[in-house]
């Protein structure tokens, strides 16, 4: 519920879904090249048991996803025409 909430007030008219995590399981998401760790600048310095949340919010005609947590709305530069899934898209 805290993840639709937040996600849903920071995109009141596009919000779709938002599902809860935590700031250290973002920042362990591994992909892309050599396996790097693509988003552990999203908010650094945060503790790794802060409250975060994926979320999805439609974007013309497809879905952007964006990140809520212990700071402002961070809205990412992923993008998909299928309907979005719980969390973050595979980091190819």
């Amino acid at each position: 519920m805290r993840a639709e909430t937040q996600c849903r007030a920071a995109s009141p008219h596009t919000f779709v879904k938002g599902t809860p995590t935590t700031v250290g399981a973002i920042h362990a998401i591994t992909g892309g090249r050599r396996t790097a760790h693509p988003w552990t600048n999203l908010y650094a310095g945060a503790r790794p048991d802060s409250f975060a949340a994926w979320c999805w919010r439609h974007d013309g005609g497809g879905y952007q996803s964006y990140v809520v947590g212990p700071a402002h709305p961070i809205f990412l530069n992923v993008r998909t025409d299928t309907a979005p899934p719980d969390g973050p898209l595979a980091v190819a």
